[in-house]
């Protein structure tokens, strides 16, 4: 396949995103589809974003050679798309606590199969009440009761997108 250029990015709090513009006679390029999945490998380093497609696009180079331009969100999306239904009530709960049971309801809800990664521990609990909130927007208001963030992670776990809960980028004081 012939790439031109490719940008992506993730972040703490964050859902990534990418770009990918195509030569437009590639025959693979007839392929990409709305809401399809896409993969991006670097070199030695291996997959290092998954994205699902929300924009195709055509257009020209600065030569004038025919391009496909492809935009994506990272597959965190889904989770931020995915709802914790009506009445999700947190009772006294951990991180890894809130993590799985706001999983549970937007895995039920949506078929997607995301799961806790790396998680910092706390003592502190929670409680709360979420209706129809979207996951990820539940995940980034709950995670500030621990002075955490989340990070998404699709690349580590080939099966199940991840999230991750710690300080990050959090100033050790050294």
């Amino acid at each position: 396949t012939q790439v031109f250029d490719c940008e992506y990015g993730n972040g703490v709090d964050k859902i990534g995103d990418a770009k990918i513009v195509f030569a437009a006679t590639d025959p693979k390029v007839l392929d990409i589809t709305d809401l399809g999945q896409l993969r991006i490998f670097r070199g030695n380093e291996g997959r290092v974003f998954v994205g699902r497609v929300l924009e195709i696009l055509t257009g020209q180079d600065a030569s004038g050679q025919a391009t496909c331009e492809v935009v994506l969100d990272d597959i965190a999306r889904d989770l931020a798309d995915g709802n914790t239904g009506l009445g999700l009530t947190l009772t006294d709960v951990s991180p890894t606590g809130m993590l799985s049971a706001i999983f549970g309801a937007v895995n039920a809800e949506s078929g997607t199969n995301f799961a806790s990664g790396s998680v910092d521990s706390n003592t502190v609990t929670l409680r709360k009440r979420h209706d129809a909130d979207g996951g990820w927007a539940a995940i980034i208001a709950d995670a500030p009761v621990w002075s955490m963030h989340a990070r998404h992670d699709s690349i580590t776990n080939p099966v199940a997108p991840v999230v991750d809960l710690g300080a990050f980028g959090a100033d050790s004081g050294l």
